[in-house]
């Protein structure tokens, strides 16, 4: 026989030829790929090489190569195996390296002996045969001839069967191949038993299969599958009888039991499943094997009815009692693997206890780390001793003052060195202190961040003692409270403005009684013609005009108190800024040029339409004094949102949509020192006489008590921008004004007003000038006179003209709530140097009030009653 190299990267074709040509008595090599395979044909000197052409390391074509260059192996035959869709290209490879066989995979058996015994020259060649037949045989050839046709014969028939042989192998091969592997990843016993019963009917090659496991009592089965039938009969199907018949053999004799010629009715085999079932098809050949290991019986395997023979095959029965036993150790193992499931189970919860301990102390530390880290604070440990060495900080170190960890641990002199220098005898003599008594830390102080930045802290630290009572450790706890300390200056900022406010506005209602003496009778003399009346007028002029200076400061104080009262409109910011864009040109001077940007679809807000005209007019006037050599003043406005993040860095400030006027210019700028007192009443920065330092103030206030905010930024020569922020209104609104007509001055009075003012010189002045128009007035020092006043008289009183706070227990309101109930027709208006809540809420006036603001003139005196009087 031959000497066969096969030189083929997959196990599997390797395998294949190997056992093909093996019936041949062939001696036969391996090798995975060209360069081991060139090795071992210089050892071996094969007389046949079977090459695959795609290899690793060296592939077919340059193994050929190497090996018809080395003169040992030169003319050893060489066999391509290759796909078939490389047919093309290994045609054009064997031509090009003299190989002139090839096989295609896959092949049949037949094809490869073939082509094996072609090239080891067994089979004549088409060239050979014609030679033979064209060269006369002689006599003496003639029966050795006949010979070889017959061996041939023989020869052939034995391959034709070894081939249905070697076929079958392979099928039981491939079937338990994919048995193990897919019981390699099943755990389930009912699946493996299933399998096991699928794959026995393919490797066996019968018609029909069935598995049945017994429980513990031999008697009542736990598992019982077949395979071979069709879904609904298999569903239907009974188990079989395991007191008689076939199984009850197989059971009572623990033996595989191999038969033939059966006449196949169920109730001869045991295998019908009583009356009602579908009964077990025909069975004529019959093969079983009990499933049993060495110590138990579990239940039986049987084949019923060979595909393609009469009866089963001894090598059958081999195979058969081979798969019961691995079907019983199988099923053993899974039985094994419940007992020790069960005890993992008992285990587990033996365990289960301090796994939850464990469990939830890992939790708590999680937690706690978890809380540490997140923590806008740093938290430390210090081991206390003669150095007091920190041994542990938190990673908030690196946020908030820039030191990684471990820089922080490694100089244990960092953090004095970034104290404050302001704050280090202090803060030095304090931890001094609690460290000799033993007692908590609590102290604030400001530190330096490896940025520069200063922060405030609030450090807090609790010692820890050993059960000696001895200090062991501190842990500490370091706040960042940088944005309280901001928030809590804004805060006394607030309260310092509040007081002066108060003090203020106090201050300008007793002042305006006093200007409403002054504007009043000076405006009366000068109606009069007195004698030397020219230098009489000139006289009370000058008061007048004194008073009406007195009175625009008085305003200013109640604007910045937010004690004025303020009569809200809905407002277009952008035509305001139209509106005073002519006064603010000529305000500013040709030196500084006037930008405008108004911005399109702006919102509405609501607020006092002369006040926001006293903001623009006021901030125009700070800018252009702050640009002496000239500039730009730029006014614009705009929809914004002002955010949570916003809101938290002013206390007042509200989120949401806000409408924003700012006025920014080039000039001078202003210092963080001038920044903080900006607002403060009767502050300037300008020279003595050039400012009253209320300008601010009363943007401040005004814009406070319309509900608003505003901000400024500015640095020194770069200039300054204040932002004025104004609720702004959800829906639009068209305002309507209704004017109520007014009759001629001239006209005369006949209605009754009573008026009730506690200061004298207030309430004689309005008395005269209501008088000499012709008014029946009546007058009273405060509520309770009045009352008496209209119970005494039966005079219809058609206007009550009162202060709003007065001595005596009623105020303007409640009186007025009275009267009403006496006079249902009565009209009522107030006046006052500045408001309470009793007209108003937070200085805005309400709708259906009609008030008359001090100080006034003699002139707006009389207009305003006439048209209280002729209002509906």
């Amino acid at each position: 026989m031959a000497t066969i190299l096969i030189a083929d990267d997959s196990f599997t074709n390797r395998e294949f030829l190997v056992t093909l040509l093996g019936y041949g008595g062939h001696r036969l090599l391996e090798a995975a790929d060209g360069s081991e395979a060139l090795n071992l044909a210089r050892a071996e000197q094969p007389d046949l090489i079977i090459a695959d052409i795609l290899m690793p390391t060296m592939d077919g074509y340059e193994f050929v190569r190497q090996l018809r260059a080395d003169p040992a192996v030169t003319q050893t035959v060489v066999i391509f195996y290759t796909a078939h869709y490389l047919e093309r290209e290994a045609q054009a490879l064997a031509e090009s390296c003299g190989v002139a066989h090839i096989l295609f995979k896959p092949s049949e058996p037949e094809e490869v002996l073939r082509i094996v015994d072609k090239a080891l020259g067994l089979i004549p060649s088409p060239a050979e045969s014609t030679a033979m037949s064209s060269t006369p045989i002689g006599p003496e050839l003639e029966d050795g001839a006949a010979f070889d046709r017959e061996h041939l014969r023989l020869l052939t028939d034995k391959l034709s069967q070894k081939t249905n042989e070697l076929r079958a192998i392979n099928q039981r091969l491939t079937a338990l191949i994919e048995l193990g592997q897919q019981l390699v990843l099943e755990q389930d016993s009912h699946l493996i038993l299933e399998k096991f019963c699928h794959a026995s009917r393919n490797i066996i090659g019968a018609k029909y299969a069935a598995i049945g496991v017994l429980e513990q009592d031999n008697q009542t089965l736990r598992h019982f599958l077949t395979s071979g039938l069709d879904a609904e009969a298999g569903a239907n199907l009974g188990a079989p009888e395991i007191e008689r018949g076939l199984i009850a053999q197989l059971l009572t004799e623990g033996r595989t039991i191999r038969l033939r010629d059966l006449n196949g009715e169920p109730e001869s085999t045991g295998l019908s499943a009583g009356p009602g079932a579908v009964h077990h098809p025909m069975i004529h050949s019959f093969l079983g094997a009990p499933i049993a290991t060495s110590t138990r019986l579990y239940g039986w395997l049987y084949l019923g009815n060979k595909i393609g023979a009469a009866e089963f095959s001894e090598e059958d029965e081999r195979i058969i009692a081979t798969v019961a036993a691995q079907v019983a150790v199988a099923y053993e193992n899974g039985r094994r693997y419940e007992k020790i499931q069960h005890h993992a189970d008992e285990l587990e919860r033996e365990v289960a206890e301090r796994r939850r301990v464990e469990h939830n102390l890992r939790e708590a530390e999680a937690k706690y780390r978890t809380l540490v880290e997140q923590l806008p604070a740093i938290s430390y440990i210090v081991a206390y001793g003669d150095t007091n060495q920190t041994i542990y900080i938190s990673p908030q170190i690196e946020s908030l003052l820039g030191f990684s960890q471990a820089e922080w641990l490694a100089d244990p002199d960092l953090w004095q060195q970034q104290l404050h220098v302001e704050d280090k005898a202090r803060v030095q003599a304090e931890v001094e202190r609690v460290d000799q008594a033993g007692e908590p830390l609590n102290i604030e102080y400001r530190m330096w961040s490896q940025a520069g930045q200063m922060r405030w802290f609030r450090n807090q630290t609790v010692p820890v003692r050993d059960e000696t009572g001895q200090i062991r450790y501190i842990h500490g706890i370091m706040f960042d409270i940088t944005e309280q300390k901001r928030l809590e200056e804004q805060f006394l900022q607030s309260q310092k403005m509040e007081a002066i406010g108060r003090l203020a506005g106090g201050v300008a209602h007793d002042f305006n009684n006093m200007l409403v003496v002054i504007t009043g009778y000076s405006e009366l003399l000068l109606q009069r013609e007195p004698p030397d009346k020219e230098r009489l007028r000139h006289y009370v002029g000058e008061i007048h005009k004194a008073g009406e200076r007195a009175a625009g400061l008085t305003r200013q104080l109640l604007a910045f108190s937010r004690k004025q009262v303020l009569q809200l409109e809905v407002l277009d910011l952008n035509e305001v800024v139209i509106n005073m864009e002519k006064m603010l040109h000529r305000l500013i001077g040709e030196d500084i040029e006037l930008m405008t940007k108004p911005a399109t679809e702006l919102g509405q807000v609501k607020a006092d339409p002369g006040q926001l005209e006293q903001v623009l007019m006021n901030l125009a006037i700070n800018a252009r004094d702050a640009m002496s050599g000239g500039g730009k003043l730029i006014i614009e406005t705009a929809n914004v949102e002002l955010d949570e993040l916003y809101a938290r860095q002013y206390i007042e400030v509200s989120p949401g949509p806000y409408v924003m006027l700012a006025v920014s210019d080039t000039g001078i700028g202003m210092s963080k020192e001038t920044l903080s007192h900006l607002f403060e009443p009767f502050f300037t920065t300008k020279e003595k006489g050039k400012g009253t330092g209320l300008g601010l103030a009363t943007v401040y206030g005004i814009i406070k008590q319309s509900g608003g905010h505003i901000a400024v930024y500015s640095e020194p020569g770069y200039g300054t921008t204040f932002r004025v922020y104004l609720p702004r209104l959800k829906d639009t609104i068209e305002p309507v004004k209704e004017p109520i007509p007014l009759e001629p001055e001239t006209a005369s009075a006949f209605e009754t007003i009573l008026v009730v003012e506690d200061e004298a010189v207030v309430r004689q002045l309005v008395s005269s000038v209501l008088s000499e128009l012709g008014y029946t007035v009546l007058e009273a020092v405060n509520g309770s006179e009045a009352l008496q006043i209209c119970q005494q008289n039966s005079i219809p009183i058609h206007l009550l003209l009162t202060d709003m706070v007065m001595p005596g227990g009623l105020n303007g309101r409640e009186l007025a709530k009275h009267l009403e109930q006496m006079y249902p027709d009565l009209k009522v208006l107030y006046m006052s140097g500045y408001t309470d809540n009793a007209i108003a809420s937070q200085g805005v006036l309400e709708t259906e009030i009609e008030f008359l603001q001090k100080p006034f003139t003699a002139l707006a005196l009389k207009r305003k009653v006439r048209e209280v009087l002729n209002a509906p």
